[in-house]
């Protein structure tokens, strides 16, 4: 008997013909590929980036190293192309015994530079593999559910030759009018745009300040005492010194330094010796290391200040301190509180910035890190990985462009601006010569004590350029946001990107005009701007990182999987 609500082996629903199943299987494949063309054409696409001008945010075609004598791994863009041309593709193998490679480790000492003998390590390598570029997703801006923003790393035809992909940092969003000072991004509304000779004066400037989240993983370490060389390296000192009380300390030729004496004391970055600057070890190119060729360099004064530190006793102090751009800023932590300051070079009273009680942050027996952030005209402190003080509310201090160049100068712009001959090569903002450089210091009390980690890191720089091609439209004149003669203000549909790696990206500052066909179809894509109809996408994920040898076997750096900031 065949139980209620059941049915019998004899009413069982009769199997579907093979030509039925042949029709489903066909309908779904088809709807399931009408699918992923959608999902690809509107909601997400895989890119591979092809060159080095975002490293080292995103790594193109690069060569990876690792210094046995540091343990630091870094990466350099490839040195040998297919019939010695850059424009095509690099080797698959790159240096012979005849043509090596020679890279300097970036750990070791002072990048190589024009006029300076070379310090720290420097090796040869041959038959070294041709990693391939970073495989990203790209999120399809879909407006108005999905619209760029400011720091996006974004995907987009380029304008001059929109059969290709670009990806860049978007800097300027339309509505705006944007400077690129001092490596840092100025703003403010097109409606207080002006035609004045000087417009970096005016008023409604902004900075634009990075998250940070993303700041956090846009540090590029300059140098860190954990990579001090295992054994003895004749040409490496540690860039750090100690400005008093030398005989009680030890730094140098170790990874932890330490002060033995009980009186106040400091230590100072050696600037002399190793200048801070927008150096990138991915730009180690043969004509740099082999023939001394290299662009300028520009000081950067959007640093990271770190270490951990292990006070013996109580009553330790630590004040982390950096003077740039005609002023000082400081980060000042007692048994009970945290501040920041700042002060014009010269004068003895200190401007509190922000403030936080603390409950014995440097109790002795245990080492505290300290990091303190001086970046986008912000200050920031954290100790243990805790903001305390400091931030875009409560330690912002502002100034416009004009102030900016004024006080990392020491000139005012409108003078700058006055002196004969080109105003941009011979002045403002092109030129490493006009720039004071930024001197980082630690001051301590309550020793002994020992150092770990002690770190400086760089922000990205956005340096000024200017167009050098004879075939360039406006030859010989200062690059587009780069100098007050050329501050852009953008349309409702035009935006303003740059590369992480300014030193060696061809990008908004440096494109000429765009293609006739683009301009056809829309005038707006004018010199140096993304027109809106040519923006596809926010690169947000690397899910293939280049290639790594395992015993012979290639697989994926699945370390450098991650979100992209």
């Amino acid at each position: 008997m065949t139980p209620t609500g059941t049915d019998s082996p004899s009413s069982a629903r009769p199997r579907p013909s093979a030509s039925a199943s042949t029709r489903e299987t066909l309908t779904s494949l088809v709807i399931a590929f009408a699918m992923a063309f959608i999902f690809r054409g509107f909601v997400l696409e895989a890119f591979i980036i092809p060159t080095g001008s975002m490293a080292p945010t995103l790594l193109g075609a690069h060569m990876k190293f690792r210094s046995p004598q540091t343990g630091t791994d870094f990466d350099v863009g490839p040195w040998f192309y297919f019939n010695d041309q850059e424009h095509l593709p690099p080797l698959p193998v790159q240096g012979s015994p005849q043509h090596p490679v020679i890279v300097h480790d970036p750990m070791s000492g002072p990048p190589p530079a024009p006029g300076r003998s070379r310090s720290g390590i420097t090796s040869q390598h041959v038959s070294v593999p041709r990693e391939a570029g970073d495989r990203i997703f790209v999120l399809k801006y879909v407006e108005p559910i999905y619209r760029p923003q400011r720091f996006d790393v974004s995907v987009f035809k380029n304008p001059t030759q929109p059969e290709e992909n670009y990806i860049k940092r978007l800097l300027g969003l339309p509505g705006e009018q944007v400077a690129l000072v001092d490596g840092d991004v100025f703003f403010r509304d097109a409606a207080q745009a002006s035609n004045a000779d000087n417009p970096w004066s005016g008023p409604g400037w902004q900075i634009a300040r990075k998250p940070r989240r993303m700041q956090r993983d846009l540090w590029y370490t300059l140098f860190d005492s954990a990579h001090a060389p295992h054994t003895h390296v004749a040409d490496y000192r540690s860039p750090w010194r100690a400005s008093s009380n030398r005989s009680e300390w030890t730094i140098g030729r170790t990874r932890v330094y330490r002060y033995e004496g009980d009186a106040p004391t400091a230590i100072f970055w050696d600037t002399d010796n190793w200048p801070i600057d927008d150096y990138l070890a991915y730009n180690q190119t043969r004509q740099l290391m082999t023939r001394g060729g290299a662009p300028p360099r520009f000081p950067v004064s959007d640093l990271r200040m770190r270490l951990g530190v292990g006070f013996e006793r109580e009553g330790g102090e630590v004040r982390a301190k950096l003077t740039a751009r005609g002023h000082e800023f400081a980060a000042d932590i007692t048994q009970d509180r945290a501040r920041l300051l700042m002060r014009p070079e010269g004068e003895a009273d200190w401007i509190t910035l922000d403030s936080a009680e603390l409950s014995s942050p440097l109790r002795p027996g245990r080492v505290t890190n300290i990091e303190f952030w001086h970046v986008d005209q912000t200050l920031w402190l954290f100790i243990d990985g805790r903001k305390v003080a400091g931030g875009k509310d409560r330690g912002a201090y502002h100034w416009n462009p004009s102030e900016r160049i004024a006080f990392v100068t020491g000139r005012r712009l409108d003078d700058l601006l006055a002196d004969a001959g080109n105003p941009f090569t011979r002045s403002v903002n092109g030129r490493m010569a006009n720039y004071r450089e930024a001197q980082p210091s630690w001051e301590f009390s309550g020793g002994p004590f020992t150092l770990h980690r002690v770190a400086l890191d760089r922000d990205l720089y956005f340096r000024a350029a200017d167009y050098q091609s004879s075939n360039h439209s406006m030859a010989g004149e200062p690059a587009l946001a780069t100098h007050p003669a050329n501050t852009p203000t953008l349309g409702p549909d035009q935006f303003f990107v740059a590369g992480d790696n300014s030193a060696a990206s061809l990008d908004g500052r440096l494109w000429d005009e765009a293609d006739a066909w683009l301009l056809d179809a829309f005038p707006h894509a004018g010199v140096g701007v993304v027109p809106r109809e040519v923006m596809i996408g926010k690169a947000f994920f690397v899910y293939f990182p280049s290639l790594q040898s395992r015993g012979g076997v290639p697989v994926p750096d699945a370390g450098r999987m991650r979100f992209i900031r």
